[in-house]
């Protein structure tokens, strides 16, 4: 009866245990990296009164009779599972993706933990915030981030450019200044009557004649006329009937040629026009005259033509007329001289010749087409401009204004294009450096830089001959112009040079030609200047970085994870410290990415107790509790009732 009081006194005592452990474990639910536990049982020795026996030959064998004594705790172990993840958002709330341990030293000794809620404290040591205990590297050292720690400048030695320069030439060009109309020659109109003389006439017969679409004029057949050239109406020759016409009409010539009259305008060229008419009886057609309007033809000049021979000529220049050219030179300056007939010349040719005399920054041709073309010696902007003008008192005049000089080509400056970087002198301080692209010829272009006279002087500004192949990539038989494609630049603390990193050769990572728009750009260097710390982040491999205001970084130190063989065996030491002991073995520090796991900053691991499961062992705990002490009540009323019989 006594060892019924001693069981249930030890189903007493493990529950009582239980209960602490269930109740240790509920209390730290939102305990930051809380490892919680768990209560394992196991029976005490049991009495033995009566062995156990083999079997025999005749009979069978017995096992033993034994009496348990009761219950212990065989053990409480830790739950190494990890917990839930919580944002917040904060650069220093650290979690381990893995099995491994923070480690901290408390000035003695390391102790490690799972709840990474780190900070600096006044000296720029990493700590843990609730305790004050230093964070340590993979090293075993504290790690220390100056509060006003500066990043030092580095001066930029690297322009790294990247883009298309289009293949498309539209420049440079040089202005063109071409005659509104060709210079022409041409063919007068004519019409070419019948061989059948002699022509027998009616006094009184009359036609019409239309030169160069002008006045009609009658042409009045009589005998009179006739008869005062020693000629007869009534059997009149070519020749004779070519002297009564050219009496009476003006602005075309009858001549007579092989017994037919002929009848010419005396313009020549498409304006030059003869239209007749019969108007009383049929002279027109007694000579065999064409009533159809019959036309002249234009054809181009060439220089060797005399200007009286061009169909803008209305009226022959005679020896000593002139001819005035007036007009402005690439920079906009007059210049002027009168052209003298029979004196500087007779020629198309020689007015063009003439003319490019006065001009000594562009040439003067004609072309095909027989128009006059001033081209610019230079591409680039140009105020060239150019008249032609008979002057009063000439004999013979021409129509220069149908034949006046028009821009039929702009001048324009080199195909360029623009970019512009801000590098760094030794000292840090920014200078903004312009770059610009200009086209050489079809296939290569140079660079210039350029930056305000205050930053500083280039000394070397230029990378020429810059050049593609075929295919739009960057040639490589010789590569671009300068060998060492460098600029050098003289600022006020010394001189420094630039490299130009414009890609491989043959390649297409750098620049290129392809068609299409300019996209070529500086995109980036490799100077900074002087930089603040502003921030401190933490990478996934424990890395503490500080970001400074110059977009650079410092490593200050990796933050050690520890990782055990077995993390149950550790010794609890509060403020979710551990302690290694004997059979947790031996920690194992290594950065983030190791065995121990790699950190992810911004979140902190919550509690790894589940209060559902935690509820269930509870009442398990309470009933295992309840029917332990009904044991020892059921034994003291037997007793009682054995002691009142007695």
């Amino acid at each position: 009866m006594s060892t019924s009081l001693f069981t249930g006194l030890s189903g007493l005592r493990s529950y009582e245990t239980y209960l602490d452990v269930i109740g240790n474990n509920i209390s730290n639910a939102n305990t930051t990296g809380f490892r919680g536990s768990r209560v394992t049982f196991g029976d005490l020795l049991s009495i033995t009164t009566s062995p156990a026996s083999a079997p025999t030959a005749s009979l069978g064998g017995k096992n033993p009779t034994q009496v348990g004594l009761g219950v212990g705790v065989k053990s409480v172990d830790m739950n190494t599972n990890a917990g839930s993840l919580v944002a917040t958002d904060r650069n220093l709330d650290l979690t381990i993706f893995g099995a491994g341990f923070f480690v901290l030293n408390d000035g003695a000794q390391n102790v490690f933990t799972r709840a990474g809620t780190f900070g600096f404290d006044a000296n720029g040591t990493l700590v843990e915030l609730g305790s004050g205990f230093r964070v340590q590297s993979a090293a075993g050292q504290s790690i220390v981030v100056e509060p006003n720690s500066i990043a030092p400048p580095k001066a930029t030695t690297e322009i790294n450019v990247k883009g298309n320069l289009p293949a498309t030439v539209t420049g440079p060009l040089a202005e063109i200044l071409t005659s509104n109309n060709p210079f022409q020659t041409g063919t007068a109109a004519t019409v070419t009557g019948t061989a059948s003389q002699p022509f027998a006439f009616t006094a009184g017969d009359s036609f019409s004649v239309s030169v160069d679409g002008g006045v009609i004029q009658t042409i009045q057949l009589t005998a009179a006329d006739f008869t005062a050239i020693g000629g007869n109406i009534a059997s009149a020759t070519a020749a004779e009937v070519a002297q009564v016409i050219n009496s009476q009409l003006v602005g075309a010539t009858a001549s007579a040629s092989s017994g037919a009259l002929v009848i010419a305008s005396d313009s020549i060229g498409s304006t030059s026009k003869v239209k007749i008419t019969d108007v009383s009886g049929q002279p027109a057609f007694t000579l065999g005259l064409s009533t159809i309007l019959t036309e002249g033809t234009d054809s181009p000049a060439t220089g060797s033509l005399d200007l009286n021979d061009l169909v803008s000529t209305k009226v022959d220049y005679v020896s000593g007329d002139g001819i005035e050219v007036r007009g402005s030179d690439m920079s906009g300056d007059d210049f002027g001289g009168t052209f003298i007939y029979g004196v500087d010349g007779t020629t198309l040719e020689d007015l063009r010749a003439y003319i490019a005399n006065l001009v000594p920054d562009a040439t003067v041709s004609i072309d095909l087409d027989g128009n006059m073309v001033l081209t610019g010696n230079e591409p680039g902007e140009a105020e060239y401009s150019l008249t032609l003008e008979d002057p009063p008192g000439n004999t013979g005049s021409s129509d220069f204004n149908s034949t006046a000089f028009v821009v039929t080509q702009a001048g324009t400056p080199p195909d360029s294009v623009n970019t512009a970087i801000t590098i760094y002198d030794k000292n840090g301080e920014p200078h903004v450096v312009s770059l610009t692209f200009e086209r050489e010829d079809a296939a290569s272009w140079k660079l210039t830089a350029s930056l305000p006279d205050a930053d500083g002087t280039l000394l070397d500004s230029e990378v020429g001959n810059i050049r593609f192949d075929q295919d739009g990539s960057l040639i490589a038989d010789g590569g671009p112009g300068d060998a060492d494609l460098n600029i050098e630049i003289q600022f006020a603390i010394g001189q420094q040079d630039i490299t130009l990193n414009l890609g491989s050769l043959g390649g297409i990572d750098g620049l290129t030609q392809f068609g299409g728009p300019a996209t070529a750009q500086a995109i980036n260097q490799d100077g900074f200047g002087a930089g603040t710390l502003t921030d401190v982040l933490v990478g996934q491999d424990g890395s503490v970085l500080g970001v400074f205001t110059n977009g650079q970084t410092e490593n200050y130190g990796q933050i050690g994870i520890a990782s055990f063989a077995n993390p149950g065996g550790l010794r609890r030491d509060g403020s979710n410290m551990f302690s290694a002991t004997t059979n947790s073995g031996v920690p194992l520090i290594s950065n983030g990415g190791g065995p121990g796991g790699f950190i992810q900053a911004g979140v902190l691991e919550t509690s790894n107790v589940d209060l559902a499961e935690e509820f269930v062992r509870l009442i398990e705990a309470q009933r295992g509790y309840q029917a332990s002490a009904r044991i020892i009540r059921a034994s003291e009323e037997l007793l009682q009732s054995l002691l009142q019989n007695i």
